[in-house]
């Protein structure tokens, strides 16, 4: 199963991964892409991050909140808010105390999604999800993503990882056809942005506020 993860404004592909069903899960997929866009560098620019419900355990959930990440995600639980846990009695046992702590950061956790899905950013996330449809609808159709040419995990991933190069490589030939259209207007300035943009691209992102969207094959 392959996974992509993607800068929504630039539709550009940040990171991909293959998964095994039934050994690893989409969750899995998604942290090691995480992983690597921090091995890059890239992570602490993530500031909003929208994928299906599949994405919506509370695990997950609850380590986006930890790196400050925003999750446009819905809820792998009942809309409702939930109220925190409280206990009759108070415990002095360490183990017994972090488990109660982490039931109420789960509930906190649960909640902050809650109100995050009745914003207008939200429902705008998941408005545009749809463009990683078509990026996936491109993959399979213009090049030769619809069927694995080769077996094992390994091979997937290479294939996934060129087709997603590819991609790539098309989005930056049609963001330097832009800039250089408006070179005429803008002059020296636009041909500095358009390097920046080139260098940024190259290292497969671009100098934007990311809001990246999870999507499995």
């Amino acid at each position: 199963m392959g996974n992509n993860l993607i800068d929504t404004p630039s539709r550009v592909i940040l990171a991909t991964e293959v998964t095994q069903p039934g050994v690893t899960t989409e969750i899995d997929g998604a942290r090691s892409m995480l992983d690597s866009l921090d091995t890059m560098g890239i992570l602490p620019m993530v500031k909003t991050l929208a994928a299906d419900k599949g994405y919506g355990a509370t695990e997950f959930i609850t380590e986006l909140i930890n790196q400050g990440i925003a999750q446009h995600i819905p809820l792998l639980a009942k809309p409702d808010l939930e109220p925190e846990p409280t206990w009759k009695t108070n415990t002095h046992i360490p183990e017994r105390q972090a488990k109660r702590d982490e039931k109420v950061n789960q509930v906190r956790a649960r909640n902050q999604v809650r109100q995050l899905a009745q914003t207008n950013d939200y429902k705008c996330s998941q408005t545009q999800r749809k463009r990683i449809e078509h990026i996936f609808a491109e993959a399979k159709v213009c090049h030769g993503l619809g069927r694995a040419r080769c077996r094992g995990l390994l091979a997937m991933r290479e294939q996934l990882s060129m087709t997603a190069a590819v991609q790539n490589m098309k989005r930056l030939v049609s963001f330097m056809r832009r800039t250089q259209k408006a070179t005429a207007t803008a002059g020296a300035a636009v041909i500095s942005g358009a390097s920046q943009a080139l260098r940024y691209l190259l290292a497969l992102f671009f100098p934007l506020k990311l809001q990246v969207f999870l999507r499995n094959l």
